[in-house]
């Protein structure tokens, strides 16, 4: 009997304590952020502003109320619950977080507002920063923000601030990696990974990683390399990233590139001989490879033109304005070829293309003249 007397008075007291903590204003916060994870949002809200009823000025209170309004994507509303969380305690991290994930969303949502949005978003890192000048996750988030907007000596600043905090961190050395190669710096980048994989032998996101870095290096020396016109050599490069990873999107595209330019300069080589057939049977072979240079098709209707297939010269200058619709020179050689098809106006309206493209250009200018002259004799003989 006693002992069942002591169980009544205990159940009681728990009872009173809940009801109590319920009652309270932290008890209301907490019971918001469980109903949040529970997605039992009118509830959620309910409790917080139960509990910014009884205290107008808990920061904890309007932290919460940020973030039920965040889930309702009422974002503008949430941004100033989470500035009221502030002002009622500078030094709550939260809150500051909480503006971070509305301007990530903003970002999204508006493209056209982006740069503006990450600003903000540094702004607000900065602030944590200033609270904890040793929070590794503000200061890399900073660095991660200044990558998306190609500010990458910005971004290595921030990683080297972080990896000044803890210089193990095998994230930390990673991501200082990933910033070097945006940057083209693949070696320096390599001796990241590497330094990773020594702490970490079994991480397979920086041997992956390390991976893409081998072939971004080889592909940047092929590029170099082509750009330099140096085609052959600029495959050799290629092949030793299609070593590395055999479907490299980026080196296979590279390597066809390469090797149609191959093909490309000897079709100019053998049209400058007046080889035009050999010439045609070069730019197929080089277009089978690569057909986004609007070059190649230019020059494949050059042959046809000087070949005097104009309708089908007319059918590779029109591919190349596909791939530049400013590409002058391709609407002046349709407006030469609409003339020998005695098509005048369609001659005239892309020799004015052309102009309109390329005003300054001497060869355009004759072009234009040349065709006006053709027009006016053709009038005339219409009317003798």
């Amino acid at each position: 009997m006693k002992f069942k007397k002591i169980a009544v008075i205990f159940l009681s007291l728990l009872i009173l304590l809940y009801n109590s903590s319920c009652d309270s204003v932290e008890g209301q916060i907490k019971n918001g952020h469980r109903y949040l994870s529970e997605k039992q949002y009118d509830k959620a809200g309910e409790c917080f502003d139960k509990a910014l009823k009884m205290n107008p000025k808990s920061s904890n209170g309007w932290y919460g109320k940020g973030l039920f309004q965040y889930t309702g994507q009422k974002y503008d509303e949430a941004l100033e619950s989470f500035s009221k969380s502030i002002e009622y305690d500078e030094k709550n991290i939260k809150p500051w977080n909480g503006k971070i994930m509305v301007y990530q969303v903003k970002s999204l949502l508006t493209p056209e507002k982006e740069k503006e949005y990450y600003e903000e978003m540094i702004k607000c890192f900065d602030e944590i920063i200033k609270i904890d000048g040793k929070n590794i996750a503000a200061i890399t988030g900073k660095g991660n923000v200044f990558c998306s907007m190609d500010r990458y000596e910005e971004a290595l600043k921030c990683y080297d601030d972080a990896l000044g905090i803890d210089s193990k961190k095998v994230d930390l050395i990673a991501g200082k990696a990933y910033i070097l190669c945006k940057e083209n710096k693949y070696e320096e980048a390599l001796k990241c990974y590497d330094e990773a994989l020594a702490l970490e032998p079994g991480n397979e996101k920086c041997n992956t990683a390390k991976k893409q870095a081998l072939c971004g290096m080889w592909n940047k020396k092929g590029m170099d390399l082509f750009n330099e016109k140096k085609y052959k050599d600029a495959i050799k490069c290629y092949d030793e990233a299609l070593k590395i990873d055999p479907e490299n999107e980026e080196s296979i595209k590279a390597r066809n590139r390469a090797n149609s330019e191959i093909f490309h300069t000897e079709g100019l080589t053998l049209y400058g001989k007046k080889k035009y057939k050999e010439a045609i049977s070069c730019y197929d072979k080089a277009l089978k490879l690569y057909e986004e240079e609007k070059t190649l098709w230019y020059d494949k209707g050059n042959a046809l033109y000087s070949s005097k297939q104009y309708n089908e010269a007319l059918k590779q200058y029109i591919q190349a304005t596909h791939i530049d619709n400013k590409f002058a020179y391709a609407y002046c050689a349709m407006g030469n070829t609409y003339l020998m098809l005695g098509r005048f106006q369609e001659a005239l309206q892309n020799y004015d293309r052309a102009r309109e493209c390329s005003p300054k250009d001497k060869y355009i200018q004759e072009c234009y003249k040349n065709g006006e002259k053709e027009w006016f004799l053709k009038s005339i003989n219409g009317f003798t």
